[in-house]
C-alpha cells in the first residue's frame, strides 16, 4: 500500500498537481496504472518469498525421499 501511495505522489508531482493527503486519497488509478503496480508487486513478492518457496520445495523433496531411504535402510538391515 505504501508503494502505491508513493507511486501516486510521484504521478501527481510529474503532472504538476498539488500533493496532499486528500489528493493522494482521491487519486483514481487507471487500468494501466493498476496493471503496472500489480506487476511490480508480483515481482517484489517473488523476491521476498523466494526463500520460503525454496524451503518448502526442499521439505517436499525430503518427504518424497524419506520412504525411499527408509526402504533402503530396511533392506540393508536385513
Amino acid at each position: 500500500m505504501l508503494r502505491d501511495r508513493l507511486d501516486t505522489v510521484e504521478r501527481l508531482a510529474a503532472d504538476g498537481k498539488p500533493i496532499s493527503p486528500t489528493a493522494v486519497d482521491a487519486f483514481q488509478a487507471t487500468p494501466d496504472i493498476r496493471a503496472t503496480r500489480d506487476q511490480w508487486r508480483d515481482g517484489f513478492l517473488d523476491v521476498v518469498l523466494r526463500a520460503v518457496h525454496q524451503e518448502m520445495e526442499e521439505l517436499e523433496r525430503k518427504a518424497e525421499q524419506s520412504p525411499y531411504e527408509e526402504a533402503i535402510s530396511a533392506v540393508e538391515a536385513a
